[in-house]
């Protein structure tokens, strides 16, 4: 029995190269294929301003143009429109911007004012994908969001946690 087994464990096993590389390439391939089909399904539609708005008004949301408080930043910040309930109890920032460069560095700027935020007990959600970006956190009983399309960007301040059902159907009514 011990002579088998040596024979058997210095024996030599050989695989052809073609079957190899046949067998790896197949799996490899469709997994190429399979992330290429889920990134291209990812990407998003950019609402448009008035589609914001026209959405607001459906819910009885003021709304209003703020573009002249970018007055020195219009190379920048091309739309900007805000949209409240009667109550005011949140407000729903909509922007346009010059290009997805600038709204990446919009995006970030604003995302690292609401990560101050963090204290206590909190949640948080990022997600980045093709021309999506998209962060809420919830934090001592507050709720915040800002979400990029393309060049486009909606923020929600802090405001009270209560508004985030409310909050977060009007961003799936917007397709965001």
């Amino acid at each position: 029995m011990i002579e088998w087994q040596q024979k058997f464990y210095h024996r030599k096993v050989t695989i052809p190269m073609k079957t190899t590389m046949k067998h790896v390439r197949t799996p490899v391939l469709l997994l190429v294929a399979l992330m290429l089909l889920l990134m291209t399904g990812c990407a998003k539609t950019e609402a448009t301003t008035a589609t914001f708005q026209s959405l607001a008004e459906s819910k009885g949301y003021l709304t209003n143009d703020v573009i002249e408080q970018f007055a020195d930043y219009r190379d920048t910040v091309k739309e900007a429109t805000v949209a409240a309930p009667q109550s005011v109890a949140f407000k729903l920032e909509f922007y346009v911007l010059a290009d997805e460069t600038a709204a990446k560095n919009f995006f970030a700027n604003n995302k690292a004012t609401l990560e101050s935020n963090q204290s206590g007990i909190y949640s948080q959600s990022s997600v980045n994908i093709s021309n999506y970006q998209s962060y809420s956190l919830t934090a001592s009983g507050q709720y915040m969001f800002i979400e990029r399309v393309g060049k486009t960007v909606l923020v929600v301040f802090p405001t009270d946690s209560g508004n985030k059902k409310e909050i977060e159907e009007f961003v799936k009514q917007l397709n965001y």
